[in-house]
């Protein structure tokens, strides 16, 4: 499991059905929508593995620096959210760039992973 902090205890519970999910599967199925609230949105990412759990697990926050720039603005001086293990900066919201954004959260949560082929197989809207 990563040694990236953990929020809250029900992360706990998630981090263990995510890592049963990266090792069995070929590739990791993720379906990203849009977050609550704000412009630029930072993304949500859920993992889909059915032989897992019957429902999409949730695996991190996604954001560009719009959105993080926003996020820092919209509260000042909390805590950045980058060191823990659901969050992740990417470079855009074009699917190369969410594909590259989410094999890094991989890596950075399971670094001994061997990388799983990172599939976005659909994108929602709010």
């Amino acid at each position: 499991m990563s040694d990236l902090p953990i929020q809250e205890e029900d992360d706990v519970e998630r981090m263990v059905l995510l890592k049963e999910a990266l090792v069995g599967q070929g590739a990791l199925v993720f379906e990203v929508c849009p977050g609550e609230t704000g412009e630029p949105p930072e993304l949500h990412a859920y993992v889909l593995a059915p032989s897992v759990s019957q429902w999409p697990i949730f695996a991190c926050v996604l954001a560009s620096p719009g959105a993080i720039e926003r996020m820092e603005k919209e509260a000042p001086g909390a805590p950045s959210c980058e060191g823990y293990c659901w969050f992740q900066p990417i470079e855009g919201d074009s699917p190369e760039a969410l594909v590259a954004g989410l094999s890094r959260w991989v890596k950075r949560n399971w670094p001994d992973s061997s990388g799983p082929t990172i599939v976005v197989r659909e994108r929602l809207t709010a």
